[in-house]
């Protein structure tokens, strides 16, 4: 009996190691998946901090293209009011000159008529 309890003894203690290695490979293999699932963790974090730098700066870009057009566009306004300026003066010359014209005509034909007279 004391041979038979000592084998039983063998046997449960051989089965308790064995389920401890068990365990002890379990605990690795979770280990090692924890890491990994650590490691792409961090990788998608740095994607998505790259992701949103990129976009931040396609954005500033397209905020700078904004005031570029808007720029732009003020420039062109400014012109064509400096444009419109211009035809202003230049009527208004056309119509001063016009006047003279018309005076001198009427003291021309004066000049005539009383030459003629």
């Amino acid at each position: 009996e004391a041979a038979d309890a000592k084998a039983n003894v063998a046997r449960q203690e051989k089965a308790a190691q064995e389920q401890a290695s068990k365990a002890a490979d379990v605990q690795k293999k979770a280990q090692a998946a924890t890491e990994h699932a650590q490691s792409e963790e961090q990788a998608a974090e740095r994607w998505s901090q790259k992701s949103a730098a990129e976009a931040e700066a396609a954005a500033e870009t397209a905020r700078g293209q904004e005031k570029a057009a808007a720029s732009k566009q003020a420039e062109a306004a400014d012109a064509k009011a400096n444009v419109a300026r211009q035809e202003k003066a230049a009527q208004e010359q056309a119509s001063k000159a016009a006047d003279v014209q018309k005076k001198a005509q009427a003291a021309t034909e004066h000049a005539q008529s009383e030459e003629q007279a």
